[in-house]
């Protein structure tokens, strides 16, 4: 059996993986779409995944002492309004409606793991920041279903 810390460390390696691959969908999805708000937001969130991975990072070199103190993020509601849309790789062809369901599933997964990951946490560090990065996913969410709404909707 491993011993928590190895169980730990591969879960946080998994996580910056994670957070990879999602910089590098929004760094990718930014040269695909035309409009200069679209690219500007997309290319925000890759910062954000980008500082998420050094968090992540951070941790494996300290050792598990980084510590996010209690009511630093404002807890955002998840308004649900992407989880019934169906995402499609993504092509060279891909339109930035394509581009936004790719991101909002990829969000509403990355939240959902670190929600699950926090409520198995023993240790209250990772916990923490755990519940901050579900916190963080879950803004993107938002940000990328409000894009969608202004976009898809806006015709109604």
């Amino acid at each position: 059996m491993k011993d928590q810390s190895q169980t730990i460390e591969s879960i946080i390696k998994m996580a910056i993986s994670g957070e990879e691959e999602a910089y590098t969908l929004y760094t990718n999805a930014a040269q695909l779409v035309k409009d200069k708000q679209s690219q500007d937001m997309l290319a925000e969130l890759a910062t954000e995944e980008k500082g998420h991975k050094a968090k992540l990072e951070g941790l494996l070199r300290q050792g598990i002492s980084w510590k996010i103190a209690e009511g630093e993020f404002d807890r955002i509601a998840d308004l649900k309004v992407g989880d019934h849309l169906e995402a499609k790789p993504l092509t060279e062809g891909a339109d930035l409606q394509d581009v936004l369901i790719v991101g909002i599933q990829r969000e509403k997964e990355s939240n959902e793991l670190y929600a699950g990951l926090a409520g198995i946490s023993a240790d209250e560090t990772v916990r923490q920041l755990f519940e901050f990065l579900a916190n963080e996913e879950l803004t993107h969410k938002r940000k990328l279903e409000s894009l969608y709404e202004e976009i898809v909707y806006q015709d109604f």
